[in-house]
């Protein structure tokens, strides 16, 4: 309702920029909703992994499809529906379901990036207070809020690592691209000014819409496979720890191969030692 009725005006412009970074914002926050996919059952889990009731895979896929689909995947859709005609973003078709496309891969590997940061943590308090900061981090490197080109070289160089950076990228070139700006400057008369030359001040390219989704998607894959490797090594490690103190093991930790088999005897030869001993 904000946005509603945008022009080709500078404030139209703003309000593009602005609806475009309020979507990351919504979904990437949206994404910490995904602490719970390992960390709310991680104890019976790790339990009848190590019990061999099945392999890291099956659970990983089962447990990530299901919050995709009914967290990450129909809301992104939902919201798009509502919020794209109400914006009067671009109503072309293309352009729309570019839009859904950037919405759901970044609700998606938002979702993915928490449910793998939950996998080290013991304290729910503790991984969503690193999920939020580590969010508003990867949201500030989108070229949004700071400009990039202007930041240190070692800041600049951080913003391949967030995913917001591609989407921003996707979403506001798919609705600015050959779209021509009204400036009204005071005491001047309004001109024309191509959005592709304002997209390319920015640093944002309008051909690199189908590599960005891409690269989100990369992203979300990717994270699955950290949230894998992660669930792999805490297994073990509750294997190590489970027989041993601080890298010790304990005294009653040995296997039945390390204990000494007592030697038998028969039964005749025992009752024959014990009358003897009489």
């Amino acid at each position: 309702v904000l946005l509603h009725g945008l022009t080709t005006s500078v404030a139209g412009l703003q309000n593009r920029m602005g609806g475009v970074f309020f979507t990351l914002a919504l979904f990437g926050f949206s994404g910490l909703s995904a602490m719970d996919v390992f960390m709310g059952e991680m104890s019976l889990s790790l339990r009848e992994m190590r019990s061999g009731y099945y392999k890291i895979p099956p659970m990983l896929a089962s447990k990530v499809f299901v919050d995709m689909m009914l967290l990450r995947i129909l809301p992104a859709c939902l919201f798009t529906a509502i919020f794209y005609p109400l914006a009067q973003f671009d109503d072309r078709m293309p352009n729309f379901l570019r839009f859904a496309i950037t919405a759901v891969l970044v609700n998606v590997t938002a979702g993915t990036l928490v449910a793998a940061l939950s996998v080290p943590f013991d304290s729910l308090g503790a991984a969503n207070l690193t999920g939020s900061i580590l969010m508003l981090v990867l949201l500030l490197l989108n070229g949004a809020l700071l400009n990039l080109d202007g930041a240190p070289i070692y800041v600049a160089a951080f913003q391949h690592l967030s995913f917001f950076r591609y989407a921003y990228e996707a979403m506001l070139t798919n609705e600015l691209k050959d779209k021509i700006v009204m400036i009204a400057a005071p005491g001047m008369d309004p001109f024309p000014l191509s959005a592709n030359l304002f997209l390319d001040l920015l640093g944002l390219d309008p051909a690199r819409i189908n590599s960005d989704i891409l690269t989100l998607l990369a992203f979300a894959a990717g994270h699955c496979f950290i949230a894998g490797f992660l669930l792999h090594r805490k297994k073990n490690k509750g294997k190590r720890s489970k027989n041993t103190c601080c890298g010790i093991p304990l005294p009653g930790a040995a296997s039945k191969k390390d204990v000494p088999l007592l030697p038998q005897t028969s039964a005749p030869a025992a009752s024959s030692a014990a009358m003897q001993m009489r």
